[in-house]
């Protein structure tokens, strides 16, 4: 990393930041009382009293007195820089003869005070307010120790008499300002960087120290903690950071005993479910294919005595034996498709279901209607078996107990679950029936839908047919598509 990236990553730091916060209250401080002092002195404006007035009087005087003295010369170079306020002012000798001037007076030196300024004949010693022409002035009679007199007419302070004043003060008040401000910032810098090596170090050790811990407990480590004994905002993050991971470490333990519990549960679950499909198994292969297979024996060692007695009943019965033999295969071909369904799934859901009704159909020689309505091609392998066990099941059961002559089929998707509904024209299932789950394997039915969190529904009355439907939730079909 170069040095500018370097500098520039350290402004951006903590340190950085409060570095430059050190150099900036150092900075602006005297610029913003230089301010308020500036807006003070407009606000209040300049005003004087008699005894200013009176101040200017006599400076005129000694200008008359000593014109060529230290203390004139005082008086003039003071006058350029404090203000005075325009104005004029005449020494006036006993018999009221103009001996001295100042400004822009209108009387001349030996002219007489009553034709060149009437308005002083009459005046009062002391400072007395006049207006001419909508302005205020001060008109100041001041008597000399030689018995002379000064006579003076001043303007009272506005806003544009003051104006060069104010000029002239802003000028050396920046520039003071200026100086002030240049030796602020280069005393700031060494001693905010004493400042934030003092302050700051310490606090960014304590929040390396929270980052830390808190990296620590992402890796895996449910033992990290700050354990922070100060007192203060980064003590409290600290606190919370800890009180967390106690929390989080906690629920990690029962989630891990929840886990493992489950694991077990599964476990004893997927055994019972293996019994009791061996179970079914059994009672399948009991009720049908072990008959079938029994019958096919008994018909087929009897078979060579029919046919040397009587050729024509032992054809016959060769016959039988053949179509015996036969549904005792297609038999076996359903029972090794139902164990397993996944070579019918492969060609999806929807064709999957129509084979199966097909293969029913042609096997029974019962009527059946399929209708598939689905919005989406994949859904979840336990979705989709689920489909196919039921319906087989569902099927299966007809077959057996309904003696039904038409079967209807409906698979339809919605927005958030799958309906699967079987209907048959059988005799239907009395109450009493539909409780009996075991015998006809509506238990098996509704294990398996539950366990997708869906469930199962039997509409049936006797001698009314029987629907089945199956409702199962597509809370996952989403993310497969």
């Amino acid at each position: 990393m170069t040095i500018s990236g370097r500098v520039s990553g350290w402004l951006r730091s903590i340190s950085g930041r409060l570095f430059i916060s050190h150099i900036l209250v150092g900075v602006f401080t005297p610029l913003l009382i230089a301010l308020l002092i500036a807006l003070l002195v407009l606000t209040i404006g300049i005003s004087f009293s008699p005894s200013d007035y009176a101040a200017f009087a006599e400076d005129v005087a000694i200008l008359w007195l000593m014109p060529d003295s230290e203390t004139a010369g005082i008086i003039r170079d003071s006058q350029t820089t404090d203000f005075t306020p325009p104005g004029y002012a005449l020494v006036v000798a006993r018999d009221d003869t103009v001996v001295f001037t100042y400004g822009d007076a209108p009387c001349i030196v030996g002219a007489d005070l009553a034709r060149c300024a009437p308005h002083f004949v009459d005046l009062a010693p002391g400072a007395m307010e006049t207006e001419l022409q909508g302005e205020n002035w001060v008109d100041i009679l001041l008597p000399i120790s030689s018995g002379e007199r000064v006579l003076a007419r001043f303007a009272s302070p506005t806003v544009e008499n003051v104006g060069a004043w104010l000029s002239t003060a802003a000028r050396e008040l920046t520039l003071s300002v200026l100086v002030v401000t240049t030796i602020v910032a280069v005393v700031s810098i060494p001693i905010g960087a004493i400042l934030v090596t003092v302050f700051a170090r310490p606090l960014l050790r304590r929040i390396g120290r929270i980052a830390s811990a808190s990296q620590r407990f992402a890796d895996g480590d449910l033992t990290a903690r700050v354990l922070d004994r100060h007192h203060d905002e980064v003590s409290v993050l600290a606190r919370q950071f800890d009180t967390m991971a106690d929390v989080l470490q906690s629920n990690i333990f029962t989630l891990r005993d929840l886990l493992k519990s489950n694991a077990e549960l599964w476990g004893q679950v997927e055994q019972s479910a293996v019994q009791a499909e061996r179970l079914r198994l059994a009672r399948d292969l009991h009720d049908e294919l072990a008959q079938q297979l029994f019958s096919l024996t008994m018909n087929s060692a009897a078979l060579p005595d029919i046919i040397a007695q009587d050729s024509i009943v032992g054809r016959n019965q060769a016959r039988y034996v053949a179509d015996l033999a036969e549904k005792t295969l297609v038999g076996l071909r359903a029972l090794l498709v139902d164990l397993r369904p996944g070579g019918l799934l492969d060609m999806g859901l929807a064709q999957a279901l129509k084979v199966l009704c097909a293969d029913w159909e042609q096997q029974h020689r019962i009527q059946t209607e399929v209708s598939v309505l689905l919005t989406h091609e994949r859904f979840p392998g336990s979705l989709q078996t689920a489909v196919i066990q039921i319906a087989r099941e569902s099927l299966a059961n007809i077959a057996k107990h309904a003696q039904a002559t038409q079967v209807t089929v409906a698979l339809v998707e919605g927005r958030q679950q799958i309906v699967l509904s079987i209907s048959d024209n059988g005799h239907g299932l009395s109450q009493t029936d539909q409780r009996k789950d075991r015998h006809y394997g509506l238990l098996t039915m509704r294990e398996r839908a539950e366990a997708l969190g869906g469930a199962l529904y039997i509409e049936s009355e006797s001698g009314r047919g029987t629907t089945i439907r199956a409702v199962l939730p597509l809370a996952e079909v989403e993310s497969l598509t």
